[in-house]
């Protein structure tokens, strides 16, 4: 089966990663794949350069802006269509709004079916999603709840949706807690080391995260929180707040990290507090904890709800308030028997529920259902 990928965006961000993660889970099960995303102005992109890591057949010539804008769109309906007549692709699977809106439009009479993954609770709205989600396939929904918010839209029918769970690449998460990794954070042996990826804009509630852990600090001194990310609004999202808390001293920036090193340093938190998603609505960071060994500590905003675990392996604050977040805290990181249950627990959901080859073949599946293959 040859599958299309298209992602309209040349930044490796949002559910890029699960996007790519999954193409390469479908060319390990012997599909035929090939990715097109945004081309920028000027050499490679990181997105492409990602595709090309992963060994994938990269599609060149195609715009594919985030937005859609009259003169390019129409370039890529030409240029996309062209290809698909002449290559004869058995699927075209979608990823953001403009590259679905750009297939639909290039498979007129075609008879080439079109997927569209999700990667969010509440489904798209307006005329353009109207129109490409009627025109589609199979839709493939980030979970139960938004499967059924997409079928009570109205905007395509309930038979077309199937419930994939966002991917993970389970074997970049797999290291353990780096002691060296620790101690250069000034974090001791016997310290538990809360942490924050994130970036740093007021919408993620830094404000509730440094009150909920300057009260948990009062019942248990050895807790010490560690923030991962950057953001335009860090000073005051959260430098000050940090500075001005009576346990400033126990609140670390470890300041950039080189991406090749991001995972032992997630693996090194025993505990990790998420509690808004950001562009990516599947909440990466936070499922890159889970398989990671590292409980997680979230609200039940967005998909969190349904990707979190509830129980072993993570919590759920009870209201947004410091003081629900501090009781999370200091019940998981008071006993250290406990914490490593839920660390098992954590491993353990992130590789059943985030699994690519499952869900690769599953989409497989799909994809014949639709087309007839």
């Amino acid at each position: 089966m040859r599958v299309l990928h298209l992602f309209a965006n040349h930044k490796f961000t949002g559910p890029a990663d699960p996007a790519l993660v999954l193409a390469a889970a479908q060319s390990d099960l012997g599909a035929e794949v090939t990715f097109a995303s945004s081309t920028p102005r000027i050499g490679k992109s990181d997105l492409q350069k990602q595709v090309s890591a992963r060994g994938l057949e990269s599609l060149e010539g195609l715009r594919l802006p985030k937005h859609s804008k009259g003169l390019a769109t129409i370039t890529d309906v030409t240029r996309l269509r062209r290809t698909l007549k002449s290559d004869r692709f058995d699927v075209v699977h979608c990823h953001l709004a403009n590259d679905h809106l750009t297939a639909t439009i290039a498979t007129r009479g075609l008879e080439i079916p079109v997927v569209r993954s999700l990667y969010h609770l509440e489904p798209p709205c307006g005329r353009r999603a109207r129109h490409s989600l009627g025109r589609s396939s199979l839709v493939l929904a980030p979970s139960a709840e938004a499967a059924r918010l997409l079928g009570e839209s109205g905007l395509i029918d309930e038979e077309r949706i199937e419930v994939v769970p966002p991917v993970l690449d389970l074997e970049r998460f797999n290291h353990r807690s780096s002691s060296e990794i620790r101690e250069a954070w000034g974090c001791a042996g016997e310290d538990v080391v809360i942490g924050v990826v994130a970036r740093m804009q007021p919408h993620r509630l830094f404000d509730l995260l440094i009150e909920g852990f300057n009260m948990a600090a009062r019942e248990f001194p050895q807790i010490r929180l560690v923030i991962l990310g950057r953001g335009t609004h860090q000073e005051e999202v959260a430098f000050k707040p940090a500075r001005r808390s009576e346990f400033s001293q126990r609140i670390i920036f470890p300041g950039y990290i080189d991406p090749r090193e991001y995972p032992r340093h997630l693996a090194s938190f025993d505990l990790l507090i998420y509690l808004v998603p950001g562009s990516d609505g599947t909440c990466r960071a936070a499922r890159e904890a889970l398989a990671s060994g590292v409980p997680v500590i979230s609200t039940a905003r967005g998909l969190l709800g349904e990707l979190m675990p509830e129980g072993p392996g993570g919590a759920r604050i009870a209201t947004e308030e410091a003081r629900s977040l501090a009781d999370r805290l200091v019940e998981l990181a008071s006993s250290t028997e406990s914490r490593q249950a839920h660390s098992r627990a954590a491993r353990e959901f992130a590789r059943l529920k985030f699994d690519p080859q499952r869900a690769a073949r599953e989409v497989l599946e799909g994809y014949r259902a639709f087309s007839h293959l």
